[in-house]
Order: structure tokens, then sequence, then C-alpha cells
């Protein structure tokens, strides 16, 4: 997804089959490489950074320029909790994360007065493919064994309760209900509503 022409040509059928595009979700993720700096291949922790971060700016360079002209538009970035709080061996991730949560910032604060509020979302703790991945993996096994222990102890219940969450938080970003907090960092678990009013 981190290709201006596979960008432009999914928003492309987006609209064509859905119309103006008013909501942006950015969900593209990959973990990186699992290990301390110095250990692992730059290449590789750099990979992370083009998938986690250049494909949203992409997405957000595709679907902009029409929010703009109708004044109206909603972007959620789908974030984590590794990009605010420091995680050891962990970095290609967390520092694409933490770039997505300035992005956020700074497209909010730029489109605002054009009708585009901008929210980073951490989800919750989904079990995606990626953390399926995650699992099995040898590396993350070793350099991050209790994150690899706690996706191990997530049941299907767990799973499909934040995701039922997550689908409401969008919705009601989406439509503006917590337009207060743009531009934030938002945890699925917050009481949004009770920060809004704090807002």
């Amino acid at each position: 997804m981190a290709h201006p022409a596979t960008a432009a040509t999914a928003v492309g059928a987006a609209r064509a089959r859905f119309g103006p595009v008013s909501l942006l979700v950015n969900n593209a993720g990959i973990p990186g490489p699992y290990g301390p700096i110095g250990t692992v291949d730059p290449l590789d922790w750099w990979q992370a950074q083009k998938v986690n971060v250049l494909a949203a700016v992409l997405f957000m360079t595709a679907v902009i320029p029409g929010m703009r002209e109708r004044g109206w538009g909603r972007i959620v970035s789908v974030v984590s909790s590794a990009g605010v709080e420091p995680v050891a061996n962990l970095s290609a991730y967390a520092v694409s994360k933490s770039t997505v949560i300035r992005l956020t910032e700074t497209v909010d604060l730029e489109s605002r007065g054009h009708g585009i509020r901008a929210f980073a979302l951490h989800p919750g703790t989904i079990t995606t493919a990626m953390a399926h991945a995650t699992v099995s993996s040898l590396d993350a096994q070793r350099w991050l064994p209790e994150g690899v222990a706690m996706l191990r102890n997530r049941t299907p219940e767990d799973s499909a309760k934040d995701l039922a969450r997550c689908c409401d938080v969008v919705a009601a970003l989406g439509a503006g209900l917590h337009d207060a907090l743009g531009g934030r960092y938002l945890d699925l678990w917050w009481d949004l509503a009770a920060k809004a009013r704090e807002a």
C-alpha cells in the first residue's frame, strides 16, 4: 500500500463504488524487525516506516483535497500504545506509530479550518494476522516474550469485544461526535464523551 499508484487506485475504486470519501481509516501496518538497534537490519527497520507511515500519508494525500472541497472529512489512523510508551526491541513499529500520532496532530491542525478532523486511535488488542505472526515469530519470542505471552492469552471473545468497540468508536469519530478531541491520541477504552467535555 506504500505506493502512490496503489493508494490512488484504491481511493478511486472506493469513490466509484460508494461516492465521495468522507471517512478514511488508515490501518496498514507491519511490526518490522524485532530486537535492539545494532542487531536488526536497518533496511528492514526502514521498511516498517514505509508501510506504516508512508502509506498513511499517501492515503491522506488522496482523500484530503476532496474533503476540503466538500468542507467535511474525518481521518482515523490506527496507532498503538507503543507510539506513546517506549517498548524495547520493537523500535521500528514504535517509532512508526509515534510518527503517525504526530502526523495526525499536524493534519488536524492544517485541515480543521476546512472541516476535516483527524484522530489517532489505539484499537485495543485485536488478534489480527499480524498478531498471529508475532506469536509464531522466533525473534518475537526471543525479544518480546511478555508481548507474545499477552497475545497468546487473548481469547477470541476478548478480541471480538475490542473489535466491536473499535467499530463503534470509529463510527462515532466519523460522525463528528468527538470533534473536540481532534488531533489527539485516543485509547479505545477511554470515555471519549467525558474527555470531549473536558476538552
